[in-house]
C-alpha cells in the first residue's frame, strides 16, 4: 500500500496526528495511515481523563488552552459524545498554597481560589480535612472518557479518508540515500515518504536517543455506587429501522445530536500533594479512579502510591465507606517523558521525512491538538505557528 503520511503508534497524539494529516491528504493516491500494532485488543491510553490547563508546564499553557477548547466543544461540533464534564478540583497539601495560586493566575488559569476549611466544605461536602487545613479550588478542571475520545477522533479521521491499521506492527523504517521511502510492517511493505512516530514502544525506529525517561503511574479503579450514572441513549438503542426514522425528521436529528448536559459527578476531583495521590469520579463507568502523584509536585503529574490506595482515599473521602472495598481494576501505566516536561515534536536529523511526536505523558488531551497542527505544518515545510519548534526540538534536550 501507499501512504501520504504514516503515523506509527496510537494514543491521543496518534489520533490527532492522523486526523490533522488527513485534512490535506489525497484519500486515494496518498491517504494518512495509522499503524498501531498494540491496539488489537483495544488501545492502551496513558491519558487519565482528568484534564486542565493547570496541569501542564507554564510554557505549554497556550497549547493546553487549545486542547481544552477542542474537547469542550467536541460533542457540539461533531455530534460525537465523549462524556465531557467539569467537576472541578480541590488541591490540598501544597506547601505554599498562595505561591501555587499566584503561579496559576499568572498563567491566566481563571477562577482559582484559596479557601479555608469551612469554604472547602461548601465545595466538597464530606471531604475530611486536617485541623486548620485549607486548599485551592480549581473550577475548570474537566473529565472525559478518553477511550471514547480516541475512538471518535479516529472516526472523524476515517470520514476524511484516513486508514487505520490496528494489530499491524511496524518493524522498521526503510531509508534510501538519507530519505524515508517506506515502512516494513507485519502486513507487508508500505510505501511512504513521511513517517511520524507517536508511541514510545516505537522509539527504536529512530535509531537515536530522544532523551526520554520512563515513569510508572499506578491507577486504581473502584466500584463506587455514589458515582454511577445511567448511560445515555446511543445509536444501538434505536432498534431496527430506527436510524431511518430518525433521519427522516430533521427535528429528531437536531435533538439527537444536540449536546447533552454532561455527566453528573458525585463530588469534585481531589489532588492531594501532601499524601501524593489524586482521585476523581468516572460516572460513565460507575467507578472512582485514584492514582499516585509525581515526586516533583506537579498538579497533573501521575506516579505511584506512597501507601495503600484504599486507605488514602478513605482517609480523605470517608463517605464512600465499604463500597470501595473491592478494587475493580489496577493499572500500571508506563509513560515516557522528558525531564524538562516538554514533549518532543521534531524532525529526526539525518533522515529526511522522519518525525517524532512523543513525551506527552498523561497530557495528550490538552496538548495533542496543537502539537498535531504544528507537526503537520512541519511535515509540509510550512512555518510552524502552533508552537515554538525550538522548545520541542530534539536539540532542546
Amino acid at each position: 500500500m501507499r501512504a501520504g503520511v504514516a503515523i506509527v503508534g496510537g494514543g491521543i497524539m496518534g489520533a490527532w496526528a492522523v486526523l490533522e494529516a488527513s485534512r490535506g491528504a489525497d484519500p486515494l493516491a496518498g491517504p494518512a495511515v495509522l499503524f498501531d500494532g498494540d491496539a488489537s485488543d483495544g488501545p492502551e491510553l496513558p491519558d487519565c481523563g482528568l484534564a486542565s490547563e493547570a496541569f501542564v508546564a507554564p510554557e505549554l499553557v497556550g497549547l493546553a488552552r487549545r486542547g481544552m477548547r477542542e474537547v469542550a466543544g467536541f460533542e457540539t461540533n461533531t455530534g460525537r459524545a465523549v462524556e465531557f464534564g467539569r467537576p472541578g478540583a480541590v488541591v490540598l497539601g501544597a506547601e505554599r498554597a498562595e505561591h501555587v495560586q499566584n503561579s496559576l493566575l499568572e498563567r491566566r488559569i481563571e477562577g482559582v481560589d484559596a479557601l479555608d476549611g469551612s469554604d472547602l466544605a461548601g465545595k466538597f461536602y464530606g471531604l475530611a480535612l486536617d485541623e486548620g487545613e485549607g486548599g485551592l479550588w480549581l473550577p475548570h478542571v474537566a473529565h472525559l472518557d478518553v477511550e471514547m475520545y480516541y475512538t471518535e477522533l479516529l472516526g472523524l479521521a476515517r470520514t476524511r479518508g484516513a486508514i487505520t491499521r490496528f494489530g499491524t506492527s511496524v518493524s522498521g523504517v526503510r531509508v534510501e540515500l538519507g530519505k524515508v521511502v517506506g515502512l516494513e510492517t507485519s502486513r507487508g511493505f508500505c510505501e511512504t515518504k513521511r513517517v511520524v512516530v507517536t508511541a514510545p514502544q516505537y522509539v527504536g525506529l529512530t535509531e537515536m536517543d530522544l532523551g526520554l525517561v520512563s515513569k510508572s503511574v499506578e491507577r486504581w479503579r473502584f466500584r463506587a455506587p455514589l458515582v454511577v450514572e445511567e448511560a445515555g441513549c446511543g445509536m444501538e438503542s434505536l432498534g431496527a429501522g430506527g436510524v431511518g426514522e430518525l433521519l427522516s425528521d430533521p427535528a429528531k436529528v437536531e435533538s439527537f445530536f444536540a449536546p447533552g448536559e454532561g455527566p453528573v459527578y458525585a463530588h469534585p476531583a481531589l489532588v492531594d500533594l501532601g499524601r501524593r495521590f489524586r482521585v476523581w469520579c468516572d460516572p460513565q463507568n460507575g467507578t472512582l479512579v485514584a492514582t499516585g502523584c509525581s515526586d516533583d509536585g506537579r498538579l497533573g503529574g501521575g506516579g505511584r502510591f506512597s501507601s495503600s490506595a484504599l486507605e488514602l482515599v478513605l482517609e480523605r473521602l470517608p463517605f464512600h465507606g465499604d463500597s470501595l472495598e473491592m478494587a475493580l481494576e489496577v493499572e500500571h501505566v508506563e509513560l515516557m517523558e522528558r525531564e524538562s516536561g516538554s514533549p518532543v515534536v521534531s524532525a529526526v536529523p539525518g533522515v529526511e521525512g522522519l518525525f517524532v511526536a512523543l513525551g506527552l505523558g498523561e497530557r495528550g488531551v490538552e496538548l495533542a491538538p496543537g502539537l498535531a497542527e504544528g507537526l503537520c505544518q512541519m511535515i509540509e515545510g510550512q512555518p510552524v505557528a502552533a508552537f515554538d519548534p525550538a522548545v520541542m526540538d530534539l536539540g532542546a534536550l
